[in-house]
């Protein structure tokens, strides 16, 4: 009988701290943090960092990054995506540290993409935990990473999921059946 070894060389990310952020007023820049920690292995020799996000609208700059594209043996497995790259991250064997290099300009989920030279790594595909299904009605839970990271607009947040009168008040109904009245802010 024979033993078998499979080495893995390409990036692994396996989860992100935190996993959702909420994006306040742009004006209001200096209260909001965006540092990220994603944990994984084996981060040895990174090239770079890339964020690849759902909604094109909330990053600037976004560019069409194949870096395998000349490499014959990796191009099949490492395809071409939309991006920005960070301009500055750091890393040890099991966890990257960055920050946003920019506040995203709306809603939606963003995929954290680190590249050696074996290959990319994506939150996406890393994050996710094999479903074994081992009684009846099983549930197949997974990380809330594994969408990516979560950003969330404030402004598009109260737009959407609240309603407001016609006086700028917001009426919700309460367990009790009495009206509560709070400000809206638009």
């Amino acid at each position: 009988m024979f033993d078998r070894f499979f080495i893995y060389a390409k990036p692994r990310l396996t989860d992100v701290k935190p996993s959702s952020v909420y994006v306040l007023n742009q004006d209001l820049v200096q209260s909001q943090n965006f540092s990220f920690l994603i944990k994984g292995k084996p981060f040895y020799d990174i090239r770079s960092v890339y964020l690849s996000a759902s909604n094109p609208q909330m990053f600037d700059g976004i560019t069409f990054y194949n870096p395998f594209s000349a490499v014959r043996k990796l191009s099949a497995d490492n395809i071409g995506f939309y991006g920005i790259k960070l301009p500055l991250f750091s890393y040890n064997e099991n966890c990257i540290s960055f920050e946003f290099p920019q506040i995203p300009k709306g809603s939606g989920f963003v995929d954290v993409i680190v590249e050696n030279e074996a290959g990319y790594g994506k939150l996406t595909v890393g994050s996710r935990l094999p479903f074994e299904k081992t009684f009846e009605g099983a549930i197949d839970i997974q990380k809330p990473c594994v969408s990516g990271i979560k950003v969330v607009d404030l402004i598009d947040y109260f737009g959407e999921y609240f309603i407001s009168t016609s006086d700028d008040k917001e009426i919700l109904e309460s367990q009790f059946s009495q009206n509560i009245i709070a400000a809206f802010y638009s």
